[in-house]
């Protein structure tokens, strides 16, 4: 009974580790997918209210970001091109990932002027 017991214990752990090991379509690091990764694209639109470096305060006018909150950290070394002051109206493309925090912190992939 003992040994039965134990072979569909270690039959069961065999199963498992093997299954963890295994990669799915969504594996982002499979490498070798013959389909390219799709990046997630979100933005809003406010106004800088604070520049700390090549960091700033944005404080959200439009967006799905304002179900989590209204104030967002932005990194605009994004776009080394523009100088950003306080009180500059801003677009914001971010990653989808939102770090809840005060201020929101986000995954900047873009930041550009907008004139309203």
């Amino acid at each position: 009974m003992n040994k039965s017991l134990l072979a569909g214990f270690v039959l069961v752990l065999v199963l498992f580790i093997s299954g963890c090991g295994s990669d799915s379509p969504n594996n982002t690091n499979a490498g070798n997918s013959a389909e390219p990764d799709t990046e997630v694209r979100v933005s809003f639109t406010g106004e800088i209210v604070e520049i700390h470096g090549t960091g700033a305060v944005v404080f959200v006018k439009e967006g799905e970001i304002l179900a989590s909150g209204s104030r967002v950290s932005v990194d605009l070394s994004v776009n080394s091109e523009e100088t950003f002051q306080v009180g500059d109206s801003v677009k914001v493309v971010y990653d989808g990932v939102i770090r809840e925090s005060d201020p929101l912190q986000i995954n900047t992939i873009a930041v550009e002027k907008i004139k309203e």
